[in-house]
């Protein structure tokens, strides 16, 4: 039923999408968002069917917020297809492709990174590169400029963070643009327009967003946070 009311909404086969199409098509964020969401929001309705539980708060990872705010009821689900559609569009076109990407970097605080990327962008002459997503203790992603993440990988050693010389690793990771840096500013505005014109609700259960890493059931709050997210780092270790 959530398949057929997902495909209604925005005028997409997602069943052909989710379960036959190839993985260049899966890849393309206008279409990962969306089975993103929905795949979530199955999960999530499925499990309640068969555990009773009562939820206390809920979080999601970039585009999974969306999915933590229709678990809420803060917005509806059909709602929830259509914007995320919509992001991943404003997202894909914000930055031509080839031109912006994302590296994890792995064994390095986020000081560090911090650090880090103010000597890409100083050393090189190029931006922006910035702190993306913050996942887990050790693994922080940083987004921004494609020549300037390839100047990095060439040029940086441990020697930089002398005496410490901390292990790290790079890992390009295969996006199609530089999500939740500044270069997603043009998308935010887009977002902006889209969100405002949604209902949000007062949401049935703590939310804790990207941006603020604090919990609010606000309505206006969370739509409000939900803009800023595309172009801020995800705070997902708070």
């Amino acid at each position: 039923e959530l398949f057929e009311e997902a495909s209604d909404a925005v005028g997409v086969n997602f069943k052909k999408l989710c379960f036959d199409a190839s993985e260049s098509d899966l890849a393309l964020t206008e279409n990962t968002q969306p089975c993103l969401l929905l795949v979530s929001t199955a999960t999530f309705r499925v499990l309640k069917s068969l555990v009773p539980f009562e939820t206390s708060a809920g979080a999601g990872h970039s585009v999974g917020e969306y999915a933590a705010l229709v678990a809420a009821e803060s917005i509806s689900f059909p709602n929830a297809i259509r914007a995320v559609r919509a992001r991943g569009q404003f997202m894909q076109s914000a930055v031509p492709v080839g031109e912006g990407g994302m590296l994890a970097v792995l064994g390095l605080t986020p000081e560090q990174i911090e650090k880090l990327c103010v000597w890409a962008r100083t050393e090189s002459g190029d931006g922006p590169l910035e702190p993306a997503n913050f996942n887990a203790p050790g693994q922080i992603v940083i987004s921004g400029k494609t020549r300037v993440i390839e100047w990095l990988q060439k040029n940086f050693t441990a020697e930089f963070f002398a005496p410490e010389k901390p292990r790290s690793k790079f890992i390009p990771l295969k996006v199609s643009a530089p999500f939740h840096c500044s270069m997603m500013k043009p998308a935010e505005e887009k977002m902006a327009e889209v969100l405002g014109g949604i209902e949000f609700r007062e949401a049935k259960f703590t939310i804790v967003p990207n941006v603020s890493a604090q919990g609010t059931r606000n309505g206006k709050e969370l739509r409000r946070l939900l803009v800023q997210q595309i172009s801020s780092p995800v705070r997902w270790v708070e």
